[in-house]
């Protein structure tokens, strides 16, 4: 097996050649700016506010005696405690599970105490897990999914440790990807990341409505667990014109390294209310007013007990290019529009949510 050091090396030459060529998988914010300058100054023209560009990406969004500072995508409602909080993945893994809130199995190790990353992976035989920085990350950078196996996990874990010292392995569970974002203790939009169905017509197996599909799915275990996860397997036959999710994504992944989750498609009256108030409560658990809560499920219509999806991760300071399509539009009742009307509102305040006075924090 490859010395670790000579792995480290490897990533690092990697990750520069696909920068240098263009083929990076995570997403430089800065080159957003041109869309958020659009979404904001529309939302400022529906609300009545004028924008003053203070520098490139920084705007002043001024009503009347109110005024906001924004800065690309970045606005000012959570302080700086609630985002190193959320900042920290394992740490909002413990908060939302002591609120009873379902989050994958998981645990904390460093590239050096590999032995606790493969005892994790022996306690759930047959899974696939992700492998990530613990914290300091954002937009997928370190991360790996799909992970089987010690080799896997090692690779994966000296990617991880070039983001931090602090790693986190996860359990992988099968279902589409949500984004839930929440404003001040509401849900106010979802996005959802589309997998790819099959639709039942009470005749044939779900191997036979597969066809080619079969072929092209990330690998037979995913395929296996996603079916499981639905009470059904490949010899089922779901009846006619039930929606059976057989991949996570609608085309088969090329790599597991760095996958950017883009959410394109609204979803917001498909969010049950067992879910939204699943998102709620894990926006509050950690302070924020402001969050885009993630959610792997299978069935956006029951809360997450029922359905077994988990939270998986928590975004503050949300990108709102996730609930606008990249369209830069902001009609009334639009994500950007409730969220400017929001800032206007409160100008001088800057008070946000706190963390319940009996929640032990070790940061």
């Amino acid at each position: 097996m490859l010395p670790t050091s000579l792995i480290r090396f490897g990533w690092r030459a990697r990750l520069r050649w696909t920068r240098l060529r263009g083929e990076a998988m995570t997403r430089d914010m800065s080159t957003l700016v041109p869309f958020y300058e659009h979404l904001w100054r529309d939302a400022a023209r529906t609300l009545g506010a004028h924008v003053t560009e203070l520098a490139p990406g920084l705007w002043c969004v001024a009503r009347g005696a109110s005024s906001t500072l924004i800065h690309n995508y970045i606005v000012q409602i959570d302080d700086p405690v609630v985002l190193r909080v959320a900042g920290d993945k394992a740490l909002c893994h413990r908060l939302l599970a002591e609120r009873g809130l379902r989050v994958p199995e998981y645990a904390v190790y460093t590239a050096r105490e590999l032995g606790v990353a493969e005892a994790f992976m022996k306690r759930f035989p047959g899974s696939s897990f992700v492998v990530k920085p613990a914290d300091g990350t954002s937009g997928a950078r370190g991360v790996t999914t799909h992970v089987v196996g010690r080799r896997a996990c090692r690779n994966a874990s000296v990617l991880a440790s070039l983001y931090g010292s602090r790693l986190l392995i996860e359990r992988w569970y099968p279902g589409e990807s949500y984004r839930v974002l929440v404003l001040d203790g509401e849900m106010i939009h979802a996005s959802r990341r589309r997998g790819c169905w099959v639709a039942g017509d009470g005749r044939s197996t779900i191997e036979t409505l597969l066809g080619p599909k079969r072929r092209s799915t990330t690998s037979q275990r995913e395929l296996a667990v996603t079916l499981e996860a639905q009470g059904l397997s490949l010899g089922s036959v779901p009846e006619a014109q039930r929606a059976v999710l057989v991949r996570n994504v609608t085309a088969p992944m090329r790599g597991t390294v760095e996958i950017r989750t883009v959410f394109d498609e609204d979803v917001t009256d498909t969010i049950g209310p067992g879910l939204r108030d699943d998102a709620v409560r894990a926006a509050e658990a950690i302070g924020s007013s402001f969050a885009g809560v993630d959610i792997i499920t299978c069935d956006p219509t029951t809360p997450l007990g029922e359905s077994g999806g988990v939270i998986n991760e928590i975004n503050t300071t949300p990108g709102l290019h996730h609930h606008h399509g990249l369209t830069g539009r902001a009609a009334p009742k639009a994500p950007a529009f409730a969220v400017l009307e929001r800032l206007l509102c409160h100008t001088g305040e800057r008070r946000g949510a706190t963390l319940e006075p009996h929640v032990s924090i070790k940061l």
